[in-house]
């Protein structure tokens, strides 16, 4: 993930950015499902 951050985003394919977009929301899943209180 960090090598596709650091890419130019027109040395991206579409495999890469559906990675990314994949990424993001396993990201976002798991930090909604975070225990109340937690930082």
């Amino acid at each position: 993930m960090v090598k596709l951050l650091r890419a130019r985003q027109e040395e991206l394919g579409d495999a890469d950015l559906a990675h990314m977009r994949k990424v993001t929301g396993y990201v976002r899943r798991h930090l909604g499902q975070r225990p109340e209180g937690a930082a």
